[in-house]
């Protein structure tokens, strides 16, 4: 309701009864309340749960709110199960804990128990970071990095709600883990090779050498590694060094 044209909106709660007389009904009483205010916030407080909303709804982690007494999830942007590739069946009850143990490796479930543990005594605005393990409907398993938080405790102190975010790390892992595979495959090499052996950058700095036995080197490692061949070797060898470089980098 707009008093003046001039003047904004106020919001005024109508409030009516019967009026009688006797014993009759002749009318009614009608009261206003200006709750301009209090529209207003409420207002205001659904702006801001729509864009709350709207950011979890659009963020590519998984955010969840965690019940430490029922063992629940009493929030969640989105299904986490679902987006594993589980039919809707599937998942009926994939807000609680028990539920999602049919979906961990029984390894994992010892984790479970202490994951439990540590949220209960985790501190107020102290981050936990973990890694969870999950399968996938294809049968593979899913990596996600996880991290917590207190969202809320009981009056007693108590941790009450965990609010957490998840994040699927399997193709990083699996990266890590085919880096670290070949590494330990080309030590092994260079370990079985008997020769000396160097890796240099194209413009001629050495950036790894290998000798079966360190007595081999003419300078330990620490003399000429990251140094260009120029400051460590004659300038016939240095010369025939960077000549062999060149030939190999344009093959």
């Amino acid at each position: 309701l707009s008093l003046h044209d001039a003047l904004p909106i106020c919001f005024f709660e109508r409030r009516s009864a019967p009026l009688t007389m006797g014993g009759e009904i002749r009318g009614r009483v009608w009261s206003f309340s200006d709750v301009t205010a209090r529209a207003r916030v409420e207002a205001e407080l659904r702006e801001s749960q729509r864009f709350l909303s709207s950011v979890a709804e659009a963020s590519p982690y998984w955010i969840y709110v965690f019940d430490l007494d029922t063992r629940t999830l009493t929030y969640a942007n989105r299904s986490i199960l679902r987006d594993l590739g589980y039919a809707a069946e599937e998942r009926v009850a994939d807000t609680s804990l028990a539920a999602f143990r049919e979906y961990m490796d029984p390894e994992e479930l010892p984790h479970l128990s202490r994951l439990l543990e540590e949220w209960r005594i985790l501190a107020d605005g102290q981050p936990r970071t973990d890694e969870y393990r999950l399968r996938h409907a294809d049968g593979s398993m899913r990596t996600f990095a996880g991290r917590e938080v207190v969202f809320a405790r009981h009056p007693n102190g108590a941790v009450r709600h965990i609010l957490g975010t998840l994040s699927d790390i399997t193709t990083q892992k699996r990266a890590e883990d085919a880096l670290r595979d070949s590494l330990q495959r080309n030590k092994a090499m260079l370990d079985a090779n008997p020769d000396l052996l160097f890796v240099f950058s194209t413009d001629g700095r050495i950036i790894d050498a290998k000798a079966a036995q360190e007595g081999d080197l003419y300078a330990p490692p620490a003399a000429f590694l990251g140094r260009h061949v120029s400051d460590v070797l004659p300038p016939a060898v240095a010369g025939q060094a960077l000549d062999a470089i060149a030939e190999a980098h344009s093959t």
